[in-house]
């Protein structure tokens, strides 16, 4: 997956507009009470926020990156990075 520079990041204002706000974020239920990565399909692609921030930035992925992330942490390949 491509290293996004910050000035590829779209703000929420920004992202208002073609995010509704009828859309379903979810989470782990592992989550917690703790800040956590909330996703979304959106028109874009899948979005990501932070739920301590649900106003904040949200970072749009195309779903087949996703799906290669996702595939990625299933197999181990992001395991160091929790230690």
């Amino acid at each position: 997956m491509p290293e996004l520079k910050s000035s590829e990041l779209q703000s929420s204002s920004d992202r208002r507009d073609s995010t509704p706000a009828d859309v379903a974020w979810r989470r782990s239920q592992r989550c917690g009470n703790s800040g956590c990565v909330e996703i979304a399909r959106i028109a874009d692609g899948i979005g990501l926020r932070d739920s301590a921030a649900p106003d904040g930035p949200v970072l749009v992925v195309p779903p087949d990156d996703f799906r290669a992330f996702v595939d990625g942490v299933k197999a181990g390949q992001f395991d160091d990075l929790c230690t």
